[in-house]
């Protein structure tokens, strides 16, 4: 019998290594085969109100219809008429499917009744091991991430997915904290009624995630409209119907800033602590990474504010140049991104580009609003902007990966530009995109001595650059990015 009962133990295991999907394993195969004639057994299904017998192999009356999840036996059990029984119970949380084999092992003297313990608790042993590191691996992965993420929404949204995930929910949702109104709101919402959700706010002293909030206290709600602290609001704005809930603190460096939900459990079957703990675990790492990202908010939110004060100080000096800015932005940005560049080094590109003339305020206005052209020495005075640019910017905090764009943006693939007569990819990327955009907006954009050409005229300027002034291979990508010159002309007139 022993033998039976570890071989089949065995099998369990290498399947579940396997990592299969249980539902589609033939477990009565496996049974009829590994316990032969030598044990009656029972095979039982999750279901929302239990377990659920699928198969018999005998019509044994110890083997009951319907297991509750308390009566499960994770060692053996003497049933009413001696027979002993014990369950195995196969979980993956990788499927969020539960299957148990409830073993019928007749009378059993006190030496086989410790064997077969043993054989059965190193089971679970090993099945919990088992689904732990695949929990670790899985935060592990969020972790990853989500750690040089420094947007809000975006942390937010790869954490709720993880989320159920993990937890094989319907939803998960992250409320975020007011301190001044004491209040929690949705940042983000994976939902048709959006909008409508975000504009919900729910005191700190209402609701299950208010308790939460104010208490620190996680908290399993399984029937929620028999609980006191159940909010409805949500429900009744996003027409979502919330069965079960659990909550668990958001608290980096010990101060709670806000909340995560897990909401209804897919198959309707109850949360369990070892729910709640993977839900503990996940806000832990949310915590830091939000705190992350909402530091980088704050000194984007900076950042910003210098950047339009000295675009607006700079255009305020020459009318031409109003919006020159904004359209390089744009279309380095449409380069940055056709090119596959990661969102980080777009943002580098997008803020490279919007300040990339910021050193023409040092350029003298009789110079910088010259109608007509410009002698040699003061063509030599205006070619000082890029440097005068850094120089402006480099002592900025937050700013330094957006030096790189302002310096050289005016360098020529075939070495030929300024300040240091750089080549090839001696010229950093950005300022490579950048000279791209700078060149087509020149073309098209009114000046003092000129007005602004067509599109088609700046494309083929453009085009006919290739190799001497700007990067070839950058050229081609930029042409190929815009689908029609539709596109082009709506940014001129936008901006």
């Amino acid at each position: 019998m022993l033998d039976r009962i570890f071989n089949l133990i065995n099998t369990l295991e290498e399947i579940l290594l396997a990592e299969s999907d249980i539902y589609s394993v033939d477990f009565k195969s496996i049974c009829l085969k590994t316990l032969s004639n030598d044990i009656d057994f029972g095979i039982y299904s999750e279901t929302h109100k239990g377990f659920l017998i699928s198969f018999r192999s005998k019509n044994t009356k110890i083997l009951k219809d319907v297991i509750t999840p308390n009566e499960i036996s994770k060692s053996p059990t003497i049933h009413d008429d001696n027979t002993v029984y014990a369950d195995l119970l196969v979980f993956t949380r990788k499927f969020h499917k539960k299957i148990i084999i409830r073993l019928a092992l007749g009378p059993l003297d006190n030496d086989q009744k410790s064997l077969i313990n043993k054989i059965i608790k190193n089971f679970y042993s090993f099945q919990e091991m088992y689904d732990k590191n695949y929990v670790f691996q899985e935060l592990l992965e969020i972790l990853k991430e989500t750690t040089e993420v420094d947007n809000i929404e975006e942390v937010i949204e790869k954490t709720t997915g993880v989320t159920k995930k993990l937890l094989a929910t319907q939803a998960s949702s992250i409320l975020l904290k007011d301190e001044k109104k004491n209040e929690l709101y949705f940042k983000v919402v994976d939902s048709e009624k959006s909008d409508k959700i975000k504009e919900i706010r729910i005191p700190v002293t209402k609701g299950i995630a208010g308790y939460t909030a104010r208490t620190g206290e996680p908290l399993i709600v399984n029937d929620v409209a028999n609980h006191p602290d159940f909010y409805n609001t949500v429900d009744e704005k996003s027409g979502f119907t919330t069965r079960s809930i659990m909550s668990a603190p958001i608290k980096p460096l010990n101060r709670i800033i806000g909340v995560i939900e897990a909401i209804n459990k897919i198959r309707g079957t109850d949360f369990s602590e070892d729910d709640l703990n993977i839900l503990k675990m996940t806000a832990d790492i949310l915590g830091i990474n939000l705190i992350n990202s909402m530091l980088y908010e704050k000194l984007n939110d900076i950042s910003s504010s210098i950047i339009k004060s000295l675009i607006t100080a700079l255009e305020a000096r020459d009318e031409y140049t109003k919006g020159h800015s904004y359209r390089v932005q744009i279309y380095s940005v449409k380069l940055a991104k056709a090119l596959g560049l990661p969102a980080k080094k777009v943002k580098q590109v997008e803020l490279s580009a919007i300040l990339h003339d910021i050193g023409k305020i040092g350029i003298p206005d009789s110079i910088l609003r010259k109608p007509g052209g410009l002698t040699d020495e003061e063509y030599e005075t205006i070619k000082k902007h890029p440097v005068i640019g850094y120089n402006i910017l480099k002592s900025i905090d937050g700013l330094d990966d957006v030096l790189d764009g302002i310096k050289y943006h005016h360098e020529r693939y075939d070495g030929k530009g300024y300040p240091e007569g750089l080549e090839k990819d001696e010229i950093p990327l950005v300022a490579r995109i950048i000279a791209i955009a700078d060149t087509l907006d020149a073309i098209t954009s009114d000046r003092p001595y000129r007005k602004g050409l067509d599109f088609e005229y700046a494309l083929e300027q453009i085009r006919n650059a290739k190799g001497s002034q700007l990067d070839p291979e950058l050229v081609d990508v930029f042409l190929n990015s815009f689908t029609n010159l539709e596109e082009l002309k709506l940014v001129k007139l936008e901006k």
